[in-house]
């Protein structure tokens, strides 16, 4: 904790010596000094919070409570204070451990720099230090010299200014500090104009800071803005690790209460980012607590409707597709039939009609069991595929319903695309590849690393190939079996796309956002796809021959596993 305080005690004389050379800016020009007046209340304030959620994690609550209290009296809407604050409360009242009392360090205001100073002489020493690149010096000297002469070569000393705060913001988020980085590139925002690649360097940076500031005290929320950043930028610093740990923390929070299956949850979508043997143990306990314990009604799934709706435009038949059940934070599998809107399981992926609608086959979680299930021919459901030998995605029903293609995750890393007997039975490979669907004349269309290939597995081994996209993931035939609807990023995001058994390629979406899933409608007219175009997720349909898009069905704001989504689209 002292280092800590020592940081901050450095900090705070930091942006002290810009508060001290905008000194004489009051006297000769207003509008600088409360910038930077701002700027540095701000930075004192900003780290007061970081450190506070600090104490909190480490449970010193009585620190908490005076930090935020002291930030409270200077800005009583400082964002997330308040809420923290009673949070802080409730826990120290709970915690007898008493623990000391540290008071905020305050800004030491340095020197001011000589009003007489001669501007020529400080912009001579601006540009030496432009030179070495000493971003740090720059700034501190430009600010001097507008606080003696606020119109002295106006247009260069803001312009150089400006590029120092950029280059300095820019080196403190690349190094990790990322409030005093905002906090710069806000500076250099009033002089002129950011470029829209800095804008997003310091809107990443601020996603990230919301994010953890909950760390600890709210593990949904800090999930929930952990999933958003790493869904927009998964390499950012390390969301990823982050995210994972989120999970396992939380995971071991509900441990701690018996709550073996929720955190059985979080164990598992820890391990959909990132393998450990270490998480894997805590999840196979609490998967066996899971068992154990006593049998609870699945809580309803909030912000998803069911029962009568009125779809205008749907063609018929009956789509089935995946949805987060936010209350509990699995994948269900709903069935919308233009008429009402049904659940079908929860906790299960990749939904597929068989062609005559008679059946339906979908996975299981793959880090939770990895098997396949569906319908046997008198109806009741069974285990086609087990887990055991790896984790099963993908399955889909062959023309006459009597075998599944599915791709299985194999040992050493591989992915290969497998056929069993829909009524189970012994699986054999294929061929390498992912995303296998079988369509109506024979043949199944998977990716085998280097693009789309379409390969009847009754006539030997071997297929043609009809694209080359080493990401074009084939998802839906048409019923006439002459097309294959697929996503692919190639434009920058993903779009859906039909590729033809010739090889001719349609884009149907060109949005600036990312479209996945497409089901061909039983009629051929119409291919539905999920997008998250209007912030949330939601299911749109598109003509088969492309066109304007509309959307029908509401998704939610969560939707962490997107690229693996898929939907079926039956009579």
């Amino acid at each position: 904790m002292y280092a800590a305080i020592m940081a901050f005690s450095a900090i705070c004389v930091f942006f002290g010596s810009i508060g001290g050379a905008a000194f004489l800016g009051y006297r000769h020009g207003e509008r600088d000094w409360q910038i930077s007046s701002a700027l540095t209340q701000e930075a004192m304030l900003s780290e007061q919070y970081g450190l506070a959620v600090q104490d909190m994690n480490a449970e010193r609550y009585e620190l908490a409570i005076e930090r935020l209290n002291w930030i409270l009296e200077r800005d009583p809407f400082y964002p997330g204070a308040a809420e923290l604050l009673t949070d802080a409360i409730r826990l120290a009242n709970a915690t007898p451990t008493p623990t000391p009392t540290i008071t905020p360090t305050v800004i030491v205001t340095p020197t001011p720099v000589q009003a007489n100073a001669d501007p020529d002489e400080l912009l001579a020493q601006a540009e030496e230090l432009y030179a070495a690149e000493n971003w740090l010096g720059v700034i501190e000297v430009l600010e001097a010299l507008i606080g003696i002469d606020p119109a002295y070569q106006t247009d260069h000393v803001e312009q150089m200014l400006f590029e120092a705060l950029v280059a300095q913001g820019r080196a403190y988020l690349a190094g990790g500090e990322l409030e005093a980085g905002i906090q710069m590139i806000d500076r250099a925002n009033i002089y002129r104009q950011v470029g829209a690649d800095v804008l997003a360097e310091r809107n990443l940076a601020e996603q990230y800071l919301d994010a953890i500031r909950t760390w600890g005290v709210d593990w949904d929320r800090t999930i929930e803005r952990l999933e958003e950043l790493y869904q927009a930028a998964p390499g950012y610093l390390d969301v990823g690790t982050r995210l994972f740990n989120a999970h396992v923390a939380y995971g071991d929070s509900l441990m701690a209460r018996t709550d073996y299956c929720p955190a059985l949850q979080q164990y598992t979508q820890a391990l959909h980012i990132m393998g450990s043997d270490e998480v894997e143990g805590k999840r196979a306990q609490a998967a066996e607590g899971c068992r154990n314990a006593t049998p609870t009604p699945i809580p309803s799934v909030s912000g998803i409707y069911e029962g009568p709706v009125s779809v205008p435009g749907f063609p018929g038949g009956r789509l089935a597709y995946e949805v987060v059940n936010p209350d509990i934070g699995v994948y269900c599998i709903m069935v919308l039939d233009g008429a009402s809107v049904s659940i079908v399981d929860t906790g299960r992926l990749n939904p597929s009609w068989r062609r005559d609608g008679g059946g339906i086959v979908y996975s299981g979680d793959p880090i939770a069991d990895g098997a396949i299930y569906g319908t046997a021919p008198d109806g009741s459901w069974i285990t086609i595929v087990s887990g055991e030998e790896g984790a099963n995605l993908f399955p889909s029903y062959s023309p006459d319903g009597t075998r599944i293609a599915f791709a299985r995750r194999e040992a050493g890393g591989t992915t290969g695309i497998w056929i069993a007997p829909a009524n189970g039975g012994a699986a054999y490979r294929l061929a390498g590849g992912k995303s296998p669907i079988w369509g109506p004349t024979g043949f199944i269309a998977y990716n085998d690393g280097s693009g789309i290939v379409l390969d009847n597995p009754d006539d030997g081994p071997g297929g043609a190939r009809v694209t080359t996209g080493p990401e074009d993931f084939p998802h839906s035939w048409s019923p006439d079996g002459q097309w294959v609807a697929f996503t692919s990023p190639a434009d920058g995001d993903w779009d859906v796309y039909k590729v033809s058994i010739a090889g001719e390629i349609v884009q149907l979406t060109n949005f600036p956002y990312n479209e996945g899933a497409p089901a061909w409608s039983p009629d051929g007219s119409t291919i539905a796809f999920i997008s998250n175009q209007s912030g949330d997720w939601a299911i749109y349909l598109v003509g088969s021959e492309g066109g304007d898009p509309w959307r029908i069905v509401d998704l939610g704001a969560r939707n962490p596993y997107w690229p693996n989504n898929r939907m079926s689209w039956g009579p």
